[in-house]
């Protein structure tokens, strides 16, 4: 996987500078990752206290625990926000020279 790697993030890293971004789009999917990563770490609350180790106090168990799940759906965040940005970059490197618009196929129709 590194072997394909390495040369793809070299070209994602040439290419930035002539990409057109859609931040909106690449911002949206980074904070739905992050929403839904915060939301599965709060279903399970009732369980939350049952690898508290009582020889620690409670206040650090809860800030390690607090802290340690929003790392978590920090870097899920930031992780779809990378990874969108990157499929943006070979989107548009692949249909470079290609016309998005949509054509007809059977032509224009005159009505009389």
């Amino acid at each position: 996987m590194g072997a394909a790697g390495l040369p793809l993030l070299i070209i994602l890293v040439r290419r930035l500078g002539r990409h057109e971004y859609h931040w909106r789009v690449y911002l949206a999917l980074g904070l739905a990752a992050f929403c839904l990563s915060v939301s599965l770490d709060v279903e399970p609350v009732a369980n939350l206290l049952s690898g508290y180790p009582t020889e620690t106090a409670l206040d650090n168990y809860l800030g390690q625990l607090v802290l340690g799940r929003l790392t978590g759906a920090l870097f899920a965040a930031v992780s779809i926000f990378a990874g969108v940005l990157g499929v943006d970059v070979y989107r548009q490197l692949a249909l470079a020279g290609v016309d998005s618009r949509p054509r007809r196929l059977l032509g224009r129709r005159r009505w009389r």
